[in-house]
């Protein structure tokens, strides 16, 4: 790595492991873990023969959920803030320090 460059094939996951997929190694067998439990079900709803009324539930499921739940439940947590927010005294945010610039005297002198 030069240059400020990351490859993404080989960052550090935060353990000291480094790998190609990204994350740590807890993190890939909880997703092969998640995998396979979906595989299962699948496999057993395909067997008991109501694999088209299944995919047709959970795909009307997901439409219900992004088309009416989704707007409905942001709008009201949008709602419900700025009910809140008239509760309480608006005030201005607190600004950063200033910043210094040019040589600070007296840190670091050159003789």
């Amino acid at each position: 790595m030069s240059g400020g460059h990351v490859d993404a094939g080989h960052m550090d996951s935060g353990h000291g492991n480094v790998s190609r997929y990204g994350a740590g190694p807890g993190h890939a067998f909880v997703m092969a873990v998640c995998f396979a439990v979906a595989a299962y079900v699948l496999s057993r709803v395909a067997a008991a023969g109501i694999l088209a009324g299944f995919l047709l539930w959970f795909l009307g499921a997901a439409v219900l959920h992004d088309v009416v739940l989704l707007p409905l439940y942001t709008g009201l947590f949008h709602g419900l803030r700025v009910v809140v927010r008239r509760g309480r005294a608006v005030t201005a945010p607190r600004s950063a320090p200033p910043v210094r610039r040019g040589r600070r005297r007296g840190w670091c002198r050159r003789r």
